[in-house]
C-alpha cells in the first residue's frame, strides 16, 4: 500500500505564479493579524479614541478578503 500523499495536480491548479499567490495570501494573513490586534485592543482604546477601532478592523477585514480574493482569482486564471 502506498502511503505517499496525493496532490492530484494541486500545483498545476495554482499555476506558474504560485509565489505571487503566496505573497498575496501572506499579505492577507498580515492584514488579518492587524485586524485581530485592533479588535483585541478595541475596549482598551475606547477611552483614548472616541470612535474606537471597530470601524478600522472592519475595513482591514475587507482589505484582507480583497487580497485573498485577488490572489486566488489570479492563480486560477
Amino acid at each position: 500500500m502506498d502511503w505517499t500523499p496525493q496532490t492530484d495536480g494541486y500545483c498545476e491548479q495554482i499555476g506558474p505564479d504560485s509565489w505571487a499567490t503566496a505573497a498575496g495570501l501572506a499579505a492577507g494573513a498580515i492584514l488579518l493579524a492587524l485586524s485581530l490586534l485592533l479588535r483585541s485592543a478595541d475596549l482598551r482604546l475606547c477611552q483614548q479614541l472616541p470612535l474606537g477601532t471597530h470601524f478600522a478592523w472592519h475595513l482591514i477585514n475587507a482589505l484582507m478578503l480583497g487580497y485573498d480574493d485577488r490572489s486566488l482569482s489570479a492563480a486560477r486564471a
